[in-house]
């Protein structure tokens, strides 16, 4: 059974900044080991329910939009938290210099398309989360 994070899962805010610094040290370190470098600028980071409950977490306490917010964060957030036999992972594109970040953008239209892991003789195609479109019609990936 896959445990999606509710209302019920949420600290206070005031709580939650108690704890804040070193929760989000610790994850650092669990997120170090759940990610994959590919390339110079790509990373996969998987997703589980403990990196969802704290991405949630720090959404609720940056934007201070309490109850009125905590619905869309869930929402967003909860189909990140892997269903029994699947992977969920979050890919990051990463380019600090401007202009490096827009060449190399404009070239990666339909990315998350290509997406696949091999281990030995098996290879795993990803499917895109369906929400929205991430390529521009000019071919520039988001």
């Amino acid at each position: 059974m896959v445990r999606l994070i509710t209302a019920a899962d949420i600290m206070p805010m005031a709580e939650y900044g108690k704890i804040r610094r070193e929760h989000r040290k610790n994850l650092v370190e669990t997120k170090r080991h759940r990610r994959i470098n590919i390339g110079p600028y790509v990373t996969l980071y998987f997703e589980n329910y403990d990196t969802m409950w704290a991405q949630v977490h720090e959404m609720l306490y940056i934007e201070r939009g309490g109850d009125a917010q905590l619905e869309g964060e869930l929402s967003a957030y909860n189909p990140l938290i892997p269903r029994g036999d699947e992977l969920v992972c979050t890919m990051m594109i990463e380019i600090e210099d401007e202009a490096v970040r827009r060449r190399v953008l404009a070239q990666l239209g339909h990315i998350e398309d290509t997406v696949f892991l091999k281990f030995g003789p098996e290879k795993i195609i990803a499917v895109p989360e369906g929400d929205i479109e991430r390529t521009t019609e000019e071919g520039k990936t988001s």
